[in-house]
């Protein structure tokens, strides 16, 4: 084995002390006195270590293993990063050598039950010397131990070439024995000449090089065995004058020497001795215990591996690569003459690119087998990487300062290689000072160790990395299996209490984001199953087996959340929901154990307590009588069905309530423990997912109703657990509230406590399921079903919040209700149950009032709509004056119109009231008597700001108009139930009213218009508001009445007129409008007999006039030229006979009677072409279109005269009802404008 200095960096970093001795370059050989060996080798008792013989392991996986083999060495001021120390392990001697610029120290690197000694070797100085800092530091070995002994030796070599040699450091410790044992010796050294390296090629000694590029053989015992220092200077011929060309030569290509190695051992006394330069250049020594050395084989490798790297590597190609390439270690592969080379050249930054070749070293075209560039460590180190083959020689390990490779050997086919980095913390300091390799021990059947490194790092202590060759392939993992053996490594030991391992470096984190997802999700499955081959198989207890799951899930969590980027949404829930499960069946097993410790431990025989989880256990399983090795086998490996404990523990429940009915504290029991199972799962759901919203990087929460996986927490069959438990808890408490027997009370009133308790929980978790199965489903697209839950919901929500006011809960009830948003049942609370009493009252309004403030119109409106529906509007509009904008928002809306005109007057928005009473009276107003009141405060509010001067404006004089006219159509309908009052005012029913009435005013009617004028007048009776259509239909078609005090017939013409106001005002569809318009006049000219009316024969030209004067045409044309009507773009135009006639769309007639059958709409249009052809006989028979313009003309004619005062016509009713007028003589009248 060797040590070095430690091994030199490559020469472009290096340095070289400028203040070195001047040596002696002639060899010479000479025993000095003992009196000039340093004092006998110190031992710190205080520095002993109490190590336990038991290795602790800081990484696992099929491929290897890392543990810890006891602290660092005792080592002055080791805590100080600035000083230098390197050494190195020798396991055939099974104890660690370290040096620094001072002392040696030399310990047993096994663990063991007893406290093992570090032993110091001062470091010998002349006397005349002062220690120089800039000296590089001495090399040391340790040395093999003499027969009969099992004590090793050491070897210590100053830079300038000064030699010391204990052949026991055991026996150095009794006083007296240096002066025995120890001896010196020195190296002839040229002009700045210093030793850089040893290598131990026991058992041929040991060979020593120079910075000049010398390699010296040393022995250290005679022939006879006695300690002996021997120098001989390895050189390829003999003869003085060879000898000295020769050293001249190969000092000049071997002046940058980067390793000195031991190869294979030729027999007892001869071993192989590899060499090789950083610029590439190997060979193969052999030595003897003697000092017989001969150059086997020396190849320059340089020109060959730049070849093939400018093939491999794209970056290789630079220009610089000659330069920069630098060789660094070699070593043999035994039994063949290849041998691995390590080389590395620097790359982008602060990163270096290793590379590790194959060579046959005798090959005689230098050529390079195969090639492989490290991918998973590039860091830049101060010392140079060291690389060790141990036996069995298939895993390579190349040491850095803060890692360790573990690199299966490269085959010469290109095939997939296994790589791996075993890294360091960055924040411990942590630098590896000494490695050695420990070949694989087996004897028979048995392997005693497995091939691996061992170091000593400064801040870790003494570590072994071995591989597992004889049980698993080192070949190259996959990039999934890879990954998910990163993340086991980091959960099962990177949360371990000073673990000096890095499981966050480039190697363990360069994964593409699908491979992380589901590497996470396996590792989850199987900490969630207890089934990953790092998890115990046994623990002592199940409470602890689970708490170190929901400990691991909790670490995968961290790690996945500190060193990746998030994983896809349904990955991120199902970590969350494994933790979950895992944190819910831990409670429901303490909750278990704590009810056994409190009532003894109970069989399912005696007692309900405890049956539920053992019910719903054999109802999962299918196994009968396990009891607890049941629940704790499946607890073990089933965690991921917890939704079926939660979803049965409530059917269950209800089955054992079934079976002990008669037992009501059996009954009690089981709900106490069915609620127990409910609450503990679901609760510690909603605990971990709010505690750990960040740490799966679940944002707010809501990300997991896009999740197409639905929430294990809110499942049909857990929502129908979480409803069968509430409705026995209710019910069981309905029962505990009953009066106590004496003897059942101190055992019902804790169950009542209990139960309150878990009633509360209950209520909470069911408006969370249900809250959460609702959001679910509309984001997964079910619209149907997510309709059905919210209704269900909904309908239900209120209920179980109350059911806490029952129960005195209020703050409880409040609490959920705000937590989920009922602004309902918060308002219910707050109104309708609570004690009586100012006190009491001031504290619901001041509660009310933070709601407001808090929800603002989401609760305002709820607030509002309850004052609505309980009749409450003066406390609607008189509370909470400070949030009015919230209370006129809200009754700005067409259905709060009958409140919303009083709050718009109270705050002096009159022309809004107006708007609104208007809208009240001609929307959906039924009571023509309210209709009128309505117009009328409509009109009054309009004419508020009319007052003292100041001038409407004309849009508001024309509102003003349209109220009037809607004012005048109401006051029509009064008028005919004021003219029918006294036929009815002694009926004694509705029908009997309806009946006797129209007995009167519509006798001669038949068919569909004796059914219109019966409805109409059924209406009116009852002071209801007739819709246009059937007030017009009732002033066209009735007879003329008889006043009920006289007998006498009224006259009736001025209806049709009315009828006419009433379609004028009406806010019909155009098509009904022209409809409703043409039978106003086609009944109009059906009015009177034209048969009769227009026989002139015998009449003078006045009696023409009166008779046409009389008639019902004429006085509606009358009536309605001297108001101003007809006019051209009016409502109401003028229309002769001719364009009189029914013709209408059948969708404007089903649109006039949307509720009356297909018969009845085919009699009423019979009727109506009835009317039609009785006046198509009139136009034909007497002529009536030419007589309508003369008509027409006549009254014009009159009502321009009255409009001017002149016409005062004296009228006279006759017997039979005409009407008799008589006038002035007659004048030109002026024109009346109107249209036609």
């Amino acid at each position: 084995m060797f040590s070095t200095n430690p091994t030199p960096v490559p020469s472009h970093r290096r340095q070289q002390s400028a203040s070195a001795h001047k040596r002696n370059r002639s060899l010479a050989v000479a025993r000095q006195n003992t009196s000039a060996l340093p004092r006998v080798p110190e031992i710190d008792l205080n520095a002993l270590i109490p190590e336990a013989a038991a290795v602790k392991e800081w990484t696992k996986n099929e491929k290897y293993c890392v543990s810890s083999l006891g602290r660092f060495p005792h080592v002055y001021g080791a805590q100080d990063a600035g000083l230098q120390m390197f050494g190195h392990i020798d396991a055939g001697k099974k104890h660690g050598l370290i040096t620094t610029a001072t002392d040696a120290y030399v310990w047993s690197y096994l663990p063991s039950l007893s406290a093992t000694p570090t032993l110091t070797f001062s470091v010998p100085h002349r006397a005349s010397t002062e220690y120089d800092s800039e000296m590089p530091l001495p090399l040391a070995s340790i040395v093999s131990a003499n027969a009969g002994s099992d004590e090793p030796g050491l070897v210590l070599i100053k830079p300038e070439g000064r030699v010391c040699y204990w052949d026991s450091i055991g026996g150095a410790i009794a006083e007296g024995a240096v002066s025995k044992r120890g001896v010196e010796g020195q190296i002839t050294m040229g002009t700045n000449e210093l030793c850089t390296m040893i290598c131990s090629v026991e058992p041929a000694g040991f060979v020593v090089s120079t910075s000049h590029g010398r390699l010296v053989h040393l022995s250290l015992r005679d022939s006879m065995g006695r300690p002996y220092i021997g120098l001989t200077e390895m050189s390829a011929a003999r003869g003085l004058w060879n000898s000295w060309i020769t050293s001249i030569d190969a000092g000049g290509k071997r002046r940058d020497i980067c390793a000195v190695r031991a190869g294979e051992t030729r027999g007892r006394e001869e071993r192989d001795v590899l060499v090789c330069t950083e610029r590439g250049v190997v060979s193969r020594w052999v030595v003897s215990r003697l000092g017989k050395c001969q150059l086997v084989v020396e190849n320059d490798f340089r020109k060959a591996a730049l070849e093939v790297l400018r093939t491999t590597l794209p970056a290789a190609a630079s220009s610089t690569l000659a330069n920069a390439l630098s060789f660094v270690d070699v070593v043999a592969l035994p039994g063949t003459s290849s041998i691995l080379i390590l080389a590395s050249y620097p790359s982008s930054g602060a990163t270096t690119t290793y590379i590790l070749f194959s060579a046959v070293l005798d090959s005689p075209d230098r050529s390079i087998t195969s090639t492989y560039v490290l991918s998973k460590y590039s860091a830049s180190t101060t010392t140079a990487p060291k690389l060790y083959l141990p036996s069995p020689a298939k895993t390579v390990f190349i040491v850095f300062q803060r890692a360790i490779s573990v690199i299966s050997i490269p085959s010469q086919d290109g095939g997939a290689v296994f790589e791996d980095v075993v890294d360091f913390k960055e924040d411990r300091n942590i630098e590896i000072v000494a490695s050695g390799a420990e070949d694989a021990q087996v004897e028979g059947s048995r392997r005693l160790r497995n091939a691996g490194v061992v170091v000593a790092a400064r801040g870790a202590g003494v570590l072994r990395c071995e591989v597992f060759e004889d049980r698993v392939s080192l070949e190259a993992l996959s990039s999934e299996k890879l990954a998910k053996s990163k993340l086991e490594q980091a959960v099962f030991y990177g949360f371990m209490p000073d673990n000096p391992l890095n499981f966050t470096g480039p190697a363990s984190l360069n994964f593409r984001p699908q491979e992380v997802a589901s590497a996470a999700a396996a590792v989850s499955e199987e900490i969630l199953a207890g089934t990953s081959k790092y998890f115990p198989t046994q623990l002592a207890s199940l409470d602890d087996q689970m708490a170190l799951k929901a400990k691991l899930l909790a670490g995968l969590a961290e790690h996945l959340h500190n060193n990746f980027a998030p994983l896809d949404s349904s990955k991120r829930w199902k970590l969350c929901w494994d933790a979950e499960k895992c944190e819910g069946a831990r409670r429901i097993w303490s909750e278990r154990s704590s009810r056994s410790q409190l009532t003894g431990r109970t069989t399912r025989s005696s007692s309900a307590q405890v049956a539920v989880l053992e019910n719903v256990m054999e109802n999962i399983t299918g196994q009968r009588g396990g009891g607890d090795d049941m629940i704790r086998k499946w607890f073990h490996r089933n965690l991921k069905d917890m939704g079926q404990v939660v979803a049965q523990a409530g059917t269950r429940c209800t089955d054992i309530a079934v079976e002990n009915k008669h037992d009501t504290f059996a009954i009690a029991k089981a709900v106490l423990e069915a609620n127990d199972i409910i609450l503990s799962a679901l609760g510690a759901a909603r605990q971990i997912r709010q505690e750990r919203v960040m740490k799966y990087g679940l944002g707010n929460l809501k990300s997991i109703f896009e999740n197409s996986l639905r929430p294990w927490t809110s499942t049909p069959d857990i929502l129908n657990s979480l409803q069968l438990q509430f409705t026995l808890t209710e019910h069981q408490l309905q029962g505990l509230k009953r009066p106590f027997r004496t003897d059942d009370r101190k055992q019902k009133t804790g169950i009542y406590e209990d139960m309150i308790k878990q009633l509360d929980a209950l209520v909470d978790l069911l408006c969370f399921a249900f809250s959460e199965n609702v959001q679910w489903e509309r984001k997964s697209g079910n619209k149907k079903a997510a309709e059905g839950y919210n209704k269900q919901y909904l309908d239900k929500r209120g209920s179980w919040i109350l059911s806490l006011v029952k129960h005195g809960l209020h703050e409880k009830a409040y609490t959920i209700a705000e937590r989920y948003e009922d602004y309902r049942t918060l308002v219910e609370i707050c109104l309708e149950h609570q004690e009586a009493g100012e006190e009491t009252q001031e504290r619901v309004m001041n509660r009310l009032k933070w709601y407001l403030g808090r929800y603002h119109e989401d609760f305002a409106f709820v607030l509002y709509r309850y004052y609505v529906e309980k009749g409450q509007i003066k406390t609607l509009l008189t509370s909470f004056p400070e949030h009015v904008n919230m209370l006129s928002q809200f009754l700005d809306n067409e259905k709060y119109d009958r409140i919303s005109w009083m709050h718009d007057v109270n705050h002096g928005n009159f022309n809004s009231a107006s708007a609104r009473l208007h809208r009240i009276a001609t929307g959906n107003e039924d009571v023509l008597r309210n209709k009128k009141i309505e117009l009328s405060l409509s009109k009054l509010a309009l004419l508020v700001d009319a007052r003292a001067g100041v001038t409407m404006p004309p849009i508001q004089a024309d509102v003003i108009r349209v109220v009037d006219e809607e004012l005048d159509v109401t006051e029509i309908q009064a008028q005919r139930r004021k003219d029918i009052l006294p036929f009815f005012k002694n009926a004694i029913d509705e029908d009997a009213n309806v009946e006797l009435t129209f007995a009167e005013i519509g006798k001669e009617l038949h068919g569909v218009n004796r059914e219109l004028v019966k409805g109409a007048l059924r209406e009116i009776i009852k002071d209801a508001v007739l819709k246009p259509e059937d007030l017009i239909d009732y002033l066209t078609l009735k007879n003329t009445q008889k006043n009920p005090a006289d007998g006498q017939s009224q006259p009736v013409i001025n209806e049709f007129y009315q009828a006419l106001q009433v379609l004028r005002t009406a806010n019909l569809p155009s098509g009904r409008f022209e409809m409703a318009e043409r039978t106003i006049w086609r009944r109009m000219f059906l009015h009177d007999d034209w048969g009769v009316i227009l026989q002139t024969g015998d009449k003078t030209d006045d009696e023409v006039r009166a008779s046409t004067r009389s008639t019902a045409l004429w006085q509606t044309l009358r009536l309605g030229l001297i108001n101003g009507e007809f006019k051209a773009g009016a409502a109401i135009q003028l229309m002769p006979p001719n364009e009189t006639y029914f013709s209408s769309a059948p969708e404007v007639v089903e649109a006039r009677f949307p509720d009356v059958s297909e018969t009845a709409i085919e009699d009423w249009k019979r009727s109506m072409l009835n009317e039609t052809e009785k006046l198509d006989a009139y136009i034909k028979q007497c002529n009536l279109n030419q007589w309508y313009e003369g008509i027409l003309y006549d009254a014009r004619d009159y009502a321009n005269k009255e409009r001017n005062g002149t016409n005062i016509p004296d009228v006279e009713v006759d017997e039979e009802g005409y009407v008799h007028v008589g006038y002035p003589a007659r004048s030109e009248p002026e024109d009346v404008e109107m249209s036609g």
